[in-house]
This record gives structure tokens, C-alpha cells and sequence, in this order.
């Protein structure tokens, strides 16, 4: 396989994993960390209370916004290892890793493993517009986040 001459990096490099299993028809993988930020302020008779510093908090929020086409042979709750026609998010009892994964072009494996992942929602969306493709939505709540 040749390698690309671009720096750019794509999106069909990586691969979502559960279990081991490749996890099909993502549409949307949209990791997010958020912390607060305190600033600290300098007062003195000279300034009038400017910003001379910002202390980084603690993670507040790790999540991933995930959208995947549903199959007729694996839903999306399915494709995270919950079989079942139907999820109730009350019978999701077990968290469970994701593992995303980067094939470079020079054959490099790089990735992240979300440790600990629960459904904080899940969903599906129906339109008679556009492809009327069900399209499954869900939030995953993340314990951490380590590398491969």
C-alpha cells in the first residue's frame, strides 16, 4: 500500500473497537473532555484587576457523542455488547472499554483506550426525509482515558 504524501490526518485511518470486535456504521465519534478554569486576578492601587493567571481544575466531563446507522443485524446498543432487541438504559449494569484505533500510513498502530464506558443516552431517529436510514444516537459517559 502506498503511503499518502499528506500530513492531513484522515478519517478512515481509525477503527472503534468493543471487545475486540469492530464496532461498524459510525457515522459520528465525537470524544470531549471539559475542566473548569479559575482565573486569578492582580489587584493593586496601579492595575485596575487585570487577568495574570488561569488555574486548570479537575476533568469535569469525559464523553463521546456517538452516531451509527442501525443494522438489521446489530442494533447499536448490540454493536457495544448488550444483546437484546431493546435497550433500557436500567439494564445497562456493566461498563464496558472502547478502544479507538489509528492505522498510519507508515503502519504505526497509535489509540486511546475510553475505560469504563456507561450509556448516559441512547436513542433513534426516524424522518421521512432524506435516505430514511435509522440513524442510533448515544452519549457514552468515560472513567478514563488511557493510550495504547
Amino acid at each position: 500500500m502506498p503511503i499518502p504524501n499528506t500530513r492531513v490526518a484522515a478519517q478512515h485511518v481509525i477503527s472503534i473497537r468493543v471487545r475486540g470486535i469492530t464496532v461498524g456504521t459510525v457515522q459520528r465519534w465525537a470524544p470531549r473532555q471539559t475542566r473548569r478554569m479559575t482565573p486569578v486576578y492582580e489587584i493593586n492601587q496601579v492595575t485596575s484587576g487585570r487577568r495574570v493567571d488561569i488555574v486548570p481544575g479537575n476533568i469535569e466531563t469525559l464523553q463521546i457523542d456517538v452516531d451509527r446507522y442501525d443494522l438489521y443485524t446489530k442494533r447499536m446498543h448490540e454493536a457495544f455488547g448488550y444483546a437484546g432487541s431493546a435497550i433500557n438504559l436500567a439494564d445497562h449494569t456493566n461498563p464496558f472499554d472502547c478502544h479507538e484505533i489509528w492505522l498510519l500510513p507508515t503502519g504505526l498502530l497509535q489509540g486511546y483506550i475510553y475505560h469504563n464506558c456507561w450509556f448516559s443516552s441512547i436513542g433513534r431517529e426516524y424522518t421521512a426525509q432524506g435516505d430514511r436510514i435509522i440513524l442510533a444516537r448515544g452519549t457514552l459517559e468515560v472513567t478514563d482515558i488511557l493510550s495504547l
